[in-house]
This record gives C-alpha cells, structure tokens and sequence, in this order.
C-alpha cells in the first residue's frame, strides 16, 4: 500500500474510533424513553422485512385520518409479520378497525411512532422539514434529505415520490439560500458549492424495477431521473443517486450513466452516487465510475456508505 494510502487509513481509522467513544459516551440511561426508542429501533433495524413495513407505515401515517384507518394500515403491513412486532402493534392486528378499543390502541401507535419517527424523520412535508434542517447548518452539520419509505409497489405510488422529490428540491432551494448559515461549511469543498442536497432512490420512482427486465428498467428509470436531475441543475442543487438492494445495482448505476449522459446534463458536477462497501462488486464499480468520469469529463460525487449486508 502506497505510503499516503497508509497515513490516509489511518487518519480514517482514528476518526472512526473517536466518533465510536464520542456516541457511546453519549448513550442514554436506561430509565431514559430515548434508551428504550433506541433499543426498538435496533431491533427493527436487524429484520428486513420488518425494517420495510415499518418505514412504510411511518411513510404513510400523517395521512391517515382516524382510527379506524390506523388500524386497518396496521393490519395491512403487519400481519405477515404477527409474532415479530411489537405488543403495541400487536394488539392491533387483533381488533374491529371500528370498535372502541381500536381507538386507543391507534392514538397510542400514533404517539409512539411520532417519538420513534423523530429520530430519523426531520418532517411530514418539505416545508415542514425547513426549521431542522436549518438548525443542523447553525451547528455546522451538513445534510442529504430523503423521502422515508422504500421501493414504490404501484405506479400511482411512484408518480406521489417522483413528484415529492419535485416539490423538495424546488422548497429546498427556495428557502436554504436564504439562511445565514447557507454558506459553506468547508470552504472550497464540492459538495458545499450548494446547502441543497437530495438523495434519491431509484426504486421509488419506478414500481417494476427487475433484474428480469434490465434494460426496461433502465430505459424507465433513465427517463425519470434525467427529468429530476435537470431540475436539480436549473435550481442549483445536489443530488445524490442511492445505492439499494444488490439485485438493482447494476440497473442503478446504468440508469445514472445514460442520464448523465444526456447533452443537457454532460456540465452538471453538483450530483453523485452510493456505492456500498459490503458489496464484493463495489471495487469494480469504482473502477468503472472513474474512467467513465473521464471520458464524460465532468466529475461527481461518490458517497461510500457500509451497505446492509455482506455478500
């Protein structure tokens, strides 16, 4: 390994260490309510399909208007899951969307959600998510902002993300370069030419998204992410392209090409992709990132992230 390579991990491996003692320091008490919305969270995250339905529910909620819908939805995402989820939503699975118990079991989930959806969620709309987002920039935090949820299963489902990744980007960058601490955290640094930064995932903008029709998908999702991409660059803002299931790598990056390769597109810098660490792939991919890069001869950004699972 070259000698700058070396100092390079090494520097890596020792921030790693002082950000893991700086959030283990910083663990909540057991007689705390943030310990225990913690520990559900840890333990949603290590079931998939449990990660899955619950991001969708999160996703859906704000929209449903009593009760008995709470309940119905409850039923609806957790019921394959019955003896995996929580007592809470447990009980829910087992009462008349109608009956009067169904109303205090729904107004609790709700509450319990909303407490577990602060964590992660920084609001129910664009607009809604404005005020945190401007606290992170006043302490010096930078961000990428997503819709919570995973893939779309319906077309209808695609066209309400697709068009509040629209909405998103055109509020964002409304509002942002407005604030005070809109200028640069790092000067100089390339993804801080813009506080407007969006993460994008593929699989929400298109419900057929499959291995078995690569070039179908990639034609589809091309199509769809040049339309946002070109919007980014007329508002000035960054988007990033994640990285997902490992069956739909090869679509995602495919799609991220031909998009950036669009006349209209081949200038635009103030945009990247995820690659995944745990993909044995990934190596390969960078690869041909870099001399595809060349040849477009405009850089992007690439955010490496762990990924979810060894393959």
């Amino acid at each position: 390994m070259p000698i700058e390579s070396q100092r390079l991990e090494q520097q890596v491996t020792t921030l790693g260490r002082e950000i893991l003692a700086e959030a283990e320091a910083r663990s909540n008490s057991p007689l705390s309510a943030q310990f225990y919305t913690e520990k559900f969270l840890a333990w949603a995250m290590e079931d998939e399909e449990v990660k899955v339905s619950l991001f969708r529910f999160v996703d859906v909620l704000p929209s449903l208007p009593d009760s008995a819908s709470i309940i119905r939805h409850v039923q609806e995402y957790f019921r394959p899951l019955e003896g995996r989820v929580p007592d809470l939503l447990l009980k829910g699975l087992s009462l008349s969307p109608d009956s009067l118990a169904a109303k205090v079991v729904a107004r609790a989930i709700r509450q319990q959600v909303r407490i577990v959806a602060e964590r992660f969620i920084v609001g129910e709309s664009p607009r809604d998510a404005l005020p945190k987002l401007r606290a992170m920039r006043r302490k010096k935090m930078a961000f990428t902002v997503d819709l919570v949820g995973e893939a779309a299963v319906s077309e209808v489902e695609a066209a309400r993300y697709f068009d509040t990744y629209l909405d998103l980007l055109t509020v964002l960058a409304a509002e942002s370069p407005k604030w005070a601490e809109a200028k640069p955290i790092i000067a100089g640094h390339v993804c801080e030419q813009t506080p407007v930064n969006v993460s994008v995932k593929l699989s929400a903008l298109y419900s057929q998204a499959k291995p078995v029709a690569t070039e179908h998908s990639i034609g589809v999702l091309c199509e769809r992410l040049r339309t946002l991409l070109k919007r980014a660059k007329e508002l000035r803002a960054f988007v990033y392209v994640d990285m997902e299931d490992s069956s739909l790598t090869t679509i995602t990056l495919e799609a991220f090409r031909r998009a950036l390769e669009d006349p209209a597109l081949r200038d635009y810098s103030q945009c990247g992709i995820v690659l995944q660490a745990y993909l044995r792939r990934t190596a390969d991919d960078l690869r041909t990132i870099i001399d595809w890069v060349k040849r477009r001869e405009t850089p992007i950004a690439i955010r490496l992230v762990k990924g979810a699972y060894w393959d």
